[in-house]
């Protein structure tokens, strides 16, 4: 039976969470649950900086009209690069000069910590919220370095060159496994057939991982079969949801903020 500060006792949790895996486990089993922690994705930065750092002098040297700072992790790891090649504080008095686009509330809390000025912040946290947010800007002629996010973006690139704007891509890290491959089928086992009540997702790359070694194993249709009917989806983020349902999967739970608390909050006020 469960009570007022436990109100999950009794249930199975799933986290596919890297970064804040263990504090977001943590949260849930206060509350009585049980959690199945499986962390899918990490960043990993990449070996060759190269795009890193001609990113950083190319903006010093005023190479530069407009950066899209699409992730924290992207804008901490430039930053971070800067640093290490001594041209930081001349990075950061550049940014000064260009117009900076911030996607979502990482990025914006990391330029935020640099005192960054922020001039644009679409609506939507996504690829296409960013071009909606660059509608009425004249783009024609200008450059544009786009901090990606793991994965090339063709969509973003393409509708910026398609306006006539020259864009520099700037690639910082990659997604890699986070887990061995026997504890990822573990977790795909017990979502098909095990005690996993509600798994939540915080981000597009794990479910892009999750699906995607179902389908190694021949499982992936008994996956989208549980995610549909038998276990609750909690997802944090449009991108993330929009990842779900690429899969077929509509998720039952989304907090009105895409951030761990809220999604805590939304699961322990959900009826089960």
């Amino acid at each position: 039976m469960r009570v007022l500060d436990r109100p999950l006792e009794g249930m199975t949790i799933a986290i596919p969470e890297s970064r804040f895996g263990t504090e977001f486990a943590e949260m849930f089993q206060r509350l009585g649950a049980r959690v199945h922690l499986c962390p899918l994705t990490t960043e990993t930065v990449l070996a060759d900086r190269t795009s890193t750092q001609t990113f950083v002098d190319l903006a010093i040297s005023g190479g530069l009209d407009l950066v899209i700072f699409m992730t924290g992790v992207g804008t901490n790891l430039i930053l971070e690069e800067a640093e290490a090649m001594g041209k930081r504080q001349a990075l950061l008095e550049s940014l000064a000069e260009v117009t900076i686009l911030s996607r979502g509330s990482k990025s914006t809390a990391a330029l935020r910590k640099a005192n960054v000025r922020i001039d644009i912040i679409p609506a939507s946290a996504t690829t296409e919220g960013v071009i909606e947010a660059l509608r009425d800007h004249d783009v024609s002629g200008k450059r544009i370095a786009v901090q990606l996010y793991g994965t090339p973006n063709p969509v973003l690139c393409s509708a910026l060159e398609g306006r006539g704007a020259t864009v520099i891509p700037v690639s910082v890290y990659t997604y890699s496994p986070a887990s061995d491959l026997s504890e990822i089928e573990l977790l795909i086992q017990d979502l098909i057939r095990g005690p996993i009540n509600i798994i939540v997702f915080t981000s597009a790359p794990q479910v892009r991982a999750l699906f995607e070694t179902a389908a190694n194993l021949h499982v992936m249709a008994g996956l989208r079969n549980s995610l549909q009917t038998r276990t609750q989806v909690a997802s944090i983020g449009e991108v993330t949801t929009r990842a779900l349902e690429q899969y077929g999967v509509r998720p039952h739970i989304v907090p009105e903020q895409p951030k761990m608390g809220p999604m805590v909050k939304a699961i322990c006020t959900t009826r089960f």
